[in-house]
């Protein structure tokens, strides 16, 4: 039961970036289709079969991520051409929605955080748990030459999809489907969300054996 409200209170604090925050409520919670009208102007029909991708939209508008129609020219903001099953960066960068992580994609991408101050370009950035691919990309395209390694198989596949979505960029970017540290095999469970861990007690029963 509290973990029932603690979602439903997540639900309301997220939905602030709507005009219409109990659409939004009466769709997540009752299955219901209604039109998501956010305060940057985008718009979006949220129906039981896209809930998911709706709810991902949401928190990224609430973490300051701008969203637009796919032939948008809004500066600044980030396209959604659902046709394609594509997201693109204000800088063009394209990523597959099936990756999108809005707090990562924000972390990167909206807040900056991994802004190091510095020209990067002809730099070696060594990227360590790469994820989707998301800041291989980022420093890739600050001109850096990126060697990512990420271990969980669901991870990389995305990672690579993510890489054939910016051809311009695939020269500038190595990945390996491996983890890093002292010459061996570790095991790792799979984590729900792409989370995996040699410690995750709530990962898939699954484990793998992965270079080092």
């Amino acid at each position: 039961m509290f973990g029932r409200l603690k979602s439903v209170a997540l639900d309301y604090e997220y939905s602030g970036c709507l005009e219409n925050r109990w659409s939004f409520m009466i769709s997540r919670w009752f299955g219901l289709a209604r039109k998501l009208k956010f305060k940057d102007g985008y718009s979006f029909t949220m129906n039981k079969n896209n809930a998911h991708l709706a709810s991902l939209f949401v928190k990224f508008a609430f973490y300051g991520g701008l969203l637009s129609d796919c032939d948008s020219d809004v500066p600044f903001s980030w396209k959604v051409c659902l046709d394609d099953n594509v997201i693109v960066s204000p800088h063009g960068l394209r990523f597959n929605l099936n990756s999108f992580d809005p707090l990562i994609f924000a972390e990167t991408y909206v807040w900056d955080i991994h802004f190091c101050g510095f020209d990067l370009t002809g730099k070696v950035v060594i990227d360590v748990g790469g994820y989707v691919g998301d800041t291989a990309l980022y420093f890739a395209s600050k001109g850096a030459k990126v060697y990512v390694y990420e271990p969980d198989p669901l991870n990389y596949s995305k990672l690579l999809k993510n890489l054939e979505l910016n051809p311009e960029l695939l020269r500038m970017v190595k990945p390996y489907n491996m983890a890093v540290g002292v010459d061996g095999e570790v095991s790792f469970r799979f984590g729900q969300w792409g989370n995996s861990s040699t410690m995750n007690p709530h990962g898939r029963p699954k484990k793998l054996s992965l270079l080092v």
